[in-house]
C-alpha cells in the first residue's frame, strides 16, 4: 500500500472496529478491523510509522465510539453542537495516544507473526489499563466491550476484566489477519503448481 492508501486504511479500519459497540454491535466488524490494524502495522516500516497508523485508527476508533458526547451537547442551553464535535474529536485524538503506544511497542518490540500478534494483544491490554489510569481516567469503550451481548465470551471477564476480554479481541483479529496469509499462500503456491 502507498502512504496515503494506508492512512485511509487506518481510518476505515478505526471507525469499522468501534461498529462492534453498542447501538451497532458488530462484532465481527471490530475483529476486521482490528485484522487490517494487525497488518497495517506489519508492514509500517518503522515504529514510529506503526505507531502513526495506531494513532490514526484509535482517533477513528474513539470518534465513532464516542459520538454520544456530541449528542449531549445538543442537549445543554446555549451550547452550539459544533462544539461536542469539537470535543469528541480533540478527546479521540488524545485517547489515540494510547492506541498508538500499543502499536508502536508491538512493531518494535516483537517479528511479525504470532508473536507480533501476542504483544500485540498484551500491548493493547497495558495501554487500555494506562488509559483508565494514567493522564485521562478515561477508561470508556475498552475493545472487550463488544463482547456484552456475546453470551460465553463476555463470561470470560470473571477471569480477567474487561482488559482480558480486550486482549482477546486482539489476539482474534490479529489471527484472523494470519490466516487470510496462511490461506493466501497456500494459493498461491497451488497456482504456481
Amino acid at each position: 500500500l502507498s502512504f496515503p492508501l494506508a492512512v485511509l486504511a487506518a481510518l476505515v479500519s478505526g471507525g469499522v472496529s468501534a461498529l462492534g459497540f453498542e447501538p451497532w454491535s458488530l462484532f465481527p466488524l471490530a475483529l476486521l478491523g482490528v485484522a487490517l490494524l494487525a497488518g497495517l502495522i506489519d508492514m509500517a516500516a518503522s515504529v514510529r510509522r506503526a505507531a502513526l497508523f495506531g494513532w490514526l485508527f484509535g482517533t477513528a476508533h474513539f470518534t465513532v465510539g464516542l459520538t454520544w458526547i456530541a449528542k449531549a451537547f445538543t442537549f445543554q442551553a446555549k451550547m452550539p453542537p459544533a462544539l461536542g464535535w469539537a470535543a469528541v474529536i480533540g478527546l479521540s485524538m488524545f485517547l489515540a495516544i494510547y492506541v498508538a503506544l500499543a502499536s508502536g511497542l508491538a512493531r518494535g518490540i516483537a517479528r511479525a507473526g504470532l508473536a507480533r500478534v501476542l504483544l500485540l494483544a498484551a500491548s493493547w491490554m497495558l495501554a487500555e489499563w494506562l488509559r483508565g489510569w494514567v493522564l485521562s481516567g478515561f477508561a470508556w469503550n475498552p475493545l472487550g466491550a463488544m463482547w456484552i451481548d456475546v453470551p460465553g465470551i463476555r463470561q470470560l471477564a470473571q477471569f480477567g476484566g474487561a482488559l482480558s476480554l480486550s486482549g482477546i479481541s486482539v489476539l482474534l483479529g490479529g489471527c484472523l489477519r494470519l490466516a487470510v496469509l496462511r490461506s493466501t499462500a497456500r494459493m498461491d503456491r497451488a497456482a504456481s503448481l
